[in-house]
């Protein structure tokens, strides 16, 4: 319970990183020099590519008994089972442990009063209240953490893990800022999960209320441009709240009318880059500015107050309540009605539509969609109403999904690699929480991505030889019982069971994709990997096998 999560943080000096990188880093030379550009094909898939495709795609990577199931129900059942995800049975021992993780159950202001910073009786935090604070935080995120790796390891509605990781990213909060350390499980679990299959300006409207969002892009300082109210956004959010329980929001001194140095254009600068038109000749810096104007006095609330719920207030006197113009279009002041009109704008733009649903696309296409893909997603997209579902459902019955040129030809990235890994041995981890220090190794740690636009939704290329030793150290210590997952390992990392799980008839070849042409080179340069990892290790035992597997050419590839 007391590792601090800070821990798990990426740690970019390269001296020391990896246990037994220097044996491994051979290995990890040949394995990137495998991965050449895929062979450029315009067919459509066969059967069993279209098999493995689905289960690549619409999943963290095939289970024991995936490739089965989905040959004998078929392709079509099998996405429209994961475009219903409420229809998709948990099962009792992944709820049983979601349910221990009792930080989880709680919702932002629970999180804040029983978590959050305790400030001494002045009122103020010193540095003890800090550390301490730092540390309950490190409980929160910890979980937060567990919580998301149980679920995109075993949770059978695979698709909404996807989605979850792929919204995530979209509207990024970093962890590291603030109370949104605090809250970053609480705003996935608020402001991302519920909304991932529904309408695009539900997730806009969670995302931008959240109380992480909020301190993540700093709208919370964003007032109106007048002398006192800017004064009050000066203090540090915990003291925003009440202290005992009474509405200190409400006594917010009215602005005066001259003083423009409240104003703050974090959020709307990316409210507009990243979340909806995405194109930055769509908008000029006068539209960024009265955007931010409108999301003036969307705050924090009184987190320790009886009456506050969501964390969020709408505080009126730090509102600019002018006329805007934006975009061509005039918003009438209005108050809080303002934002909701601007979201709703900006969510039925079709610039918007073509933004999200060409990410949408390259997401699940692992590579750069067709304009003419984008155009029909952005039609369904405008036509819907913003149904994410309508849109997906469209992506997953397009020729181009299934394409033979799209088959095998993304790399997994960090996170889609560890999970996939995991998945392919069957079983769930006692201790999940070793993956997130691997993620953080891997410089893809959960919740703590810095650039407000997230993780890049798929490596831009292929893996470099430092990608890869990490990725082949992370195989090493999961196939040998470094890595404290399991307190035994599971017959699931036996090779044979790796390769029947991964839809491989034949024994450990790690150049060889069942159903798939994989070029000479390819199997060439898989070959060398095995030789090379065996004359590393010096022997060849099923540990070293189940090695080799997890971390070769075809493996890394989705």
């Amino acid at each position: 319970m007391g590792r601090d999560y800070t821990t798990f943080r990426a740690r970019r000096a390269p001296h020391g990183l990896f246990r037994g990188a220097t044996v491994l880093l051979p290995l990890a030379a040949v394995l990137a020099f495998a991965f050449s550009p895929a062979v450029s094909r315009a067919a459509e898939m066969s059967p069993d590519q279209k098999i493995l495709h689905v289960i690549n795609r619409l999943t963290y990577g095939p289970a024991p008994g995936d490739v089965e199931r989905v040959r004998g129900m078929g392709v079509a059942a099998f996405i429209a089972e994961q475009l219903e995800p409420d229809a998709i049975p948990q099962s009792k021992e992944l709820s049983a442990r979601l349910e221990a993780l009792s930080t989880t159950r709680l919702g932002t202001v629970e999180l804040f009063r029983e978590y959050g910073p305790t400030p001494d009786k002045s009122g103020g935090l010193g540095p003890s209240q800090v550390l301490a604070a730092r540390d309950r935080a490190g409980i929160v995120s910890r979980e937060a953490a567990d919580a998301r790796l149980l679920r995109a390891v075993a949770d059978p509605a695979q698709l909404r893990e996807l989605l979850v990781d792929f919204w995530y990213n979209h509207f990024n909060v970093d962890a590291g800022k603030g109370l949104a350390r605090l809250w970053a499980g609480a705003y996935e679990r608020e402001a991302i999960r519920p909304y991932v299959l529904g309408r695009f300006l539900d997730l806009l409207a969670a995302t931008a209320m959240h109380p992480a969002m909020l301190i993540a892009l700093e709208n919370w300082r964003n007032v109106a441009p007048r002398g006192e109210a800017a004064a009050s956004a000066s203090a540090e959010p915990a003291a925003l709240g009440p202290q005992n329980g009474d509405d200190r929001q409400n006594e917010t001194p009215a602005p005066a009318e001259t003083d423009v140095q409240g104003i703050n254009t974090t959020y709307a600068a990316t409210l507009l880059a990243a979340h909806t038109l995405g194109d930055a000749t769509a908008f000029s810096a006068t539209d960024v500015t009265a955007l931010a104007r409108v999301f003036t006095g969307w705050r924090i609330g009184a987190p320790r107050s009886e009456t506050d719920k969501n964390g969020f207030v709408f505080d009126q006197k730090a509102h600019d309540p002018t006329d805007k113009s934006f975009l061509g279009a005039t918003i009438q002041g209005g108050g809080m009605a303002e934002g909701a009109a601007a979201l709703r704008f900006l969510a039925e733009h079709p610039a918007t539509a073509g933004h999200v649903c060409r990410r949408l696309a390259a997401y699940f296409l692992a590579g750069e969609p067709s304009p003419g893909l984008v155009k029909r997603l952005s039609a369904v997209f405008l036509q819907s109403g913003g149904e994410i579902r309508a849109v997906l459902t469209t992506l997953f019955s397009d020729a181009e999904f299934f394409d033979e040129k799209r088959y095998m030809a993304g790399f997994k990235s960090p996170l889609r690699h560890v999970v996939s890994a995991i998945r392919a041995t069957g079983a769930m981890p006692d201790a999940p929480t070793p993956l997130a220090g691997v993620l953080g190794r891997m410089e893809m740690p959960l919740y703590h991505c810095p650039d407000p636009a997230g993780f890049a939704l798929a490596p831009a290329g292929a893996p470099t030889a430092r990608d890869m030793a990490a990725r082949v150290s992370f195989a090493a210590d999961l196939a040998s019982g470094r890595l404290p997952l399991w307190a035994e390992l599971p017959k699931g990392l036996a090779p044979q069971s790796l390769l029947a799980a991964l839809g491989r008839a034949q024994a450990a070849q790690t150049a060889e994709t069942p159903g798939a042409k994989t070029s000479g080179k390819t199997k060439s340069a898989g070959k060398r990997a095995a030789q090379a990892a065996a004359s590393a290790k010096g022997r060849n035992e099923p540990a070293h096998d189940a090695a080799i597997i997890l971390s070769g050419p075809d493996f890394v590839r989705y």
